[in-house]
């Protein structure tokens, strides 16, 4: 998050988090995702339960608990994309 103005991450902390993206596409991929729309969708939905429930119940588990029916649903509809099913 670019929370604060004019903040840039050191070059060694930005080199972590491209490396966890990195590794998120190979193990994606892994499990049939492997077009780009599809795993921006992915990080949309995983970074939007993470805020989701920082934001409005950081103590509780009210989006956490989304968390399957979410995979289930991402992963149907990649599916679907690719004329496969579950």
């Amino acid at each position: 998050m670019r929370t604060i103005p004019g903040f840039e991450p050191s070059p060694e902390t930005y080199a972590v988090a491209v490396r966890i993206v990195e590794l998120s596409k190979k193990r994606m991929a892994r499990a049939g995702v492997t077009k780009p729309d599809h795993f921006d969708l992915w990080t949309g939905l995983v970074s939007g339960l993470v805020w989701q429930q920082i934001a409005n119940e950081p103590g509780g588990d009210r989006w956490q608990r989304l968390v399957d029916d979410v995979v289930d649903m991402f992963l149907d509809h990649v599916n679907k994309k690719r004329g496969r099913r579950k």
